[in-house]
């Protein structure tokens, strides 16, 4: 366990000075499963996690594709495995909304 003897309100004081906008999708995978952090951090980097996902879609969770525009199968594999992440995130996010 990595520094097991802060506090909850030293832990919240370190995490409140970390940009969740910056996390790589790994890091915020983690943290987001991460039962060590603070529940308010964790709900900030589903957020933040979240939104990311809504712009790379086109900001209103349908991906913007011009009607001529072939879809290649790699890009078809890329934009389900967003859509399942971020299926992953809502749900994520509903469930911290419901423990809180």
């Amino acid at each position: 366990m990595a520094h097991p003897t802060l506090s909850d309100m030293e832990k919240k004081k370190v995490c409140s000075l970390m940009d969740c906008e910056k996390l790589s999708r790994e890091a915020c995978a983690h943290a987001a499963q991460n039962d060590r952090l603070p529940v308010q951090t964790v709900v900030q980097v589903l957020f933040y996690q979240q939104q990311r996902l809504r712009d790379t879609m086109g900001g209103d969770g349908l991906i913007a594709v011009e009607p001529s525009t072939t879809i290649t199968t790699a890009h078809h594999h890329h934009q389900q495995a967003i859509i399942h992440e971020l299926s992953w995130l809502i749900k994520e996010n509903q469930d911290m909304k419901f423990e809180l």
